[in-house]
C-alpha cells in the first residue's frame, strides 16, 4: 500500500481512492496534529498508529527517558469513513468524538475495538445501513454495534431497518 508522508501539521485530511486496486496506509502516528479524516471510493486502507516497523519504535520507545516519550495519541476528534475496505483500531483514536461509517464500506476489520473509543458521542450511519442475519455478510456491522462505547450519547440511523432495534435497546446507556 501506499504510505502517506509524516505530516506534522496537517490537521484535516480528505482522500478519495478512485480505483478498486488502490490501498493506503495512514500512519497517525507521522499525522499527530490530524483532528478530521475523510477516507472515500472504492479503494482500500488501513489507519495505523506507528509505522509498519513495530520492532525499531518499541527500541526508541524503550531508549528514550518518559519524560520524552509522547503520549501516542493521535488528536483525531472527527472521521468520516466510506471505503470498501478498511482496517482500523479504534484504540488508536482517544479522542476520537465522530465517527460517520457510509454504506459503501463492505467490510471493516477491527470492528470491536470501537470499544475502545471512549471519547466517542456520535455515531452516524448511513442510510443503507443494514445488520445481517447470524453469519451473514458483513458481520463486522452487528460486532460493531455490540461494542459501542458507553460515552456515546448520539447515534444517528437515518432508516430505521431489521435487525437494528434489538441491538439499540441492548445499549441502556443510550
Amino acid at each position: 500500500p501506499l504510505q502517506l508522508p509524516a505530516v506534522p501539521a496537517l490537521t484535516c485530511l480528505d482522500l478519495s481512492l478512485l480505483t478498486p486496486d488502490t490501498s493506503v496506509l495512514v500512519c497517525l502516528a507521522d499525522l499527530p496534529s490530524l483532528a478530521e479524516l475523510e477516507i472515500g471510493g472504492s479503494g482500500s486502507a488501513a489507519v495505523a498508529g506507528v509505522q509498519s516497523d513495530a520492532a525499531s519504535a518499541e527500541e526508541e520507545r524503550e531508549s528514550s527517558p518518559p519524560s520524552s516519550r509522547s503520549s501516542g495519541g493521535s488528536k483525531l476528534v472527527r472521521a468520516k469513513l466510506g471505503l470498501v475496505s478498511l482496517e482500523v483500531d479504534f484504540a488508536l483514536m482517544p479522542t476520537l468524538a465522530h465517527l460517520e461509517l457510509s454504506d459503501s464500506l463492505r467490510f471493516l476489520k477491527g470492528a470491536a475495538s470501537i470499544a475502545a473509543a471512549t471519547a466517542l458521542t456520535q455515531l452516524q450511519l448511513d442510510a443503507h445501513f443494514t445488520i445481517p442475519e447470524e453469519g451473514g455478510l458483513a458481520p463486522w456491522r452487528r460486532e460493531l454495534m455490540l461494542c459501542l462505547p458507553s460515552s456515546l450519547r448520539a447515534l444517528s440511523l437515518p432508516r430505521w431497518r431489521a435487525g437494528l432495534a434489538e441491538l439499540v435497546v441492548a445499549l441502556p446507556w443510550l
